[in-house]
């Protein structure tokens, strides 16, 4: 059952990857051509409207995704589940154009707020237009994910990432618009999307929805509002104290240095996420072996996150050196830590399982507020002494918290014996094997290539040395990689002598 159930995780996962994967990829492969004609002002400038933009969309979706997804699951038929997706759509679309319309008045001193004395508040003003067609695709892409048309999903989101860079490079490089160019180039992509994929959308479960539908899914999203703003600030109110204590150009060091972390760990945890938490979560939960399964998932998926973040660690010079212009390589400093950092960001939708499960999110705005707590007064603290790289510090202590107080608060109700002496192992292996790598001397040019290819490989060699997986887990990644069947026996708790049954976990 866990062997069907991790095929399926990597099978779905990995056509979602595909959106991401390209969209991260062009993000990257861009950033010398935006680099080159934007400056690290400019880029701290969009940067900046981008982490406002992602608050406001929390604050107006109100929970209504999750909501979706445990809603449609819960539901029998195809009419009660198009009745769901009407009803978080009607809602959002509605609440998103009064809420905006209510901002748009203040954009003169909201810009200089939140850019400074002087801002064109024509930046502010394309932002909120970009935001509202973001938060009207939202629930199209919830419904692709959890009515599992992950094709439909792919195939908008390729097109919208085309449409997008074509923009970008007319108004940034043809036009030479700055930040206003990424802006307009943003609004051009979102505008056209929005209007295409919520006709599909309707198209297929109607409108408005039910009235009697929505107070329940409220009662179930809105707990977590406050949880999903603290993530959002917690994540992004680094930049604001840079650009307070050290102005536009350290946020844009900073925000280039968090990107690539930030993408590699949105291609992994983004894909995963929408088909753990639109079904997979819920399927496995119905299953006695519940508590096992979610054990050893949350073990496979944090060894090769990690691995992931460990390979970027080590070609972060390499990265920055080609895909940023030289008044961005300070960036370099800022990849390892927030790599760190990431790896605990990952393990948090393990730790709080049992909150979603229970139906008892009023319990997951905990560790997203305890951490925001420690991530604002360490980052007053630490970023007028450190700046960028004092910043990027505070971020893996924020992601540490975040992942310990989400256990500590949701686990107690949904008791899973996560294994982590085998979770530790790999991180240590991980930070050991960094340390050693930087003391091996830099090679010259494109031969320092061969020092981190070395060291990449080096960890699955001595995770494997070092006793990680046993027997029963060989057969496991065997039958993966051949997609072969199981020795009878081997893919159940009872067979594993460390693992519990549902009962005993």
């Amino acid at each position: 059952m866990l062997l069907s159930r991790i095929r399926t995780l990597l099978k779905q996962s990995s056509i979602y990857s595909v959106s991401w994967l390209a969209t991260s990829l062009t993000g990257v492969l861009l950033l010398p051509v935006y680099t080159a004609y934007m400056t690290p002002a400019d880029y701290g400038i969009v940067q900046i409207l981008e982490y406002t933009a992602r608050v406001l969309l929390i604050a107006v979706v109100a929970g209504q995704v999750p909501a979706i997804y445990r809603f449609y699951n819960e539901r029998e038929s195809d009419a009660e589940r198009r009745q769901v997706v009407a009803t978080g759509f009607t809602y959002v679309a509605g609440v998103s154009a009064l809420a905006l319309l209510a901002i748009y008045p203040f954009n003169g001193p909201l810009s200089g707020l939140l850019l400074g004395e002087g801002a064109d508040p024509v930046f502010l003003r394309l932002a909120i237009a970009v935001l509202f067609c973001d938060i009207l695709i939202l629930v199209p892409t919830a419904y692709f994910t959890v009515a599992q048309r992950p094709l439909t999903y792919v195939a908008y989101s390729l097109g919208r990432l085309a449409v997008g860079v074509a923009a970008n490079l007319v108004f940034i490089v043809g036009m030479k618009l700055g930040a206003l160019g990424m802006l307009l180039g943003n609004l051009t992509s979102s505008l056209t999307f929005a209007v295409v994929m919520s006709a599909h959308m309707i198209a297929r479960n109607g409108l408005p929805g039910r009235r009697d539908l929505l107070m329940p899914m409220l009662r179930f999203g809105l707990p977590m509002v406050p949880a999903l703003m603290a993530s959002a600030l917690m994540q992004n109110a680094d930049r604001y104290f840079l650009r307070a204590f050290a102005g536009l150009d350290q946020v844009g060091i900073y925000s280039l240095g968090y990107k690539f972390p930030f993408f590699l760990a949105s291609l992994v945890i983004s894909s995963f996420g929408m088909v753990w938490s639109s079904h997979m979560l819920y399927s496995i939960a119905k299953d006695p072996a519940a508590k096992w399964q979610f054990a050893r998932i949350a073990t496979y998926f944090f060894t090769g996150f990690t691995f992931l973040m460990y390979c970027l660690a080590l070609s972060a010079s390499t990265v920055i050196h080609v895909m940023a212009d030289a008044a961005y390589w300070e960036a370099i400093q800022v990849i390892p830590v927030v790599c760190l950092g990431m790896c605990f960001y990952a393990l948090h939708s393990f730790a709080t399982v049992g909150a979603y499960i229970t139906k008892r999110t009023l319990r997951v705005p905990a560790s997203y507020l305890v951490a925001l707590a420690v991530n604002l007064g360490l980052n007053y603290l630490v970023v007028p002494v450190y700046g960028y790289l004092g910043a990027a510090w505070v971020a893996a202590a924020t992601y540490l918290v975040f992942c310990v107080v989400g256990y500590l608060v949701c686990n107690p109700i949904y008791p899973i014996a996560f294994e982590f002496r085998r979770l530790g192992h790999v991180l240590a292996l991980a930070l050991g094997l960094y340390a050693l790598f930087h003391l091996v001397p830099a090679m010259p040019g494109a031969w320092d290539l061969v020092r981190q290819s070395g060291f990449a490989l080096l960890f699955p060699v001595a995770l494997f040395a070092t006793g990680f997986l046993n027997r029963n887990e060989v057969a496991v990644a065997n039958a993966l990689m051949t997609r072969s069947p199981l020795p009878p026996g081997v893919d159940t708790p009872v067979d594993v002598g460390a693992a519990r049954t549902d009962e005993g976990a």
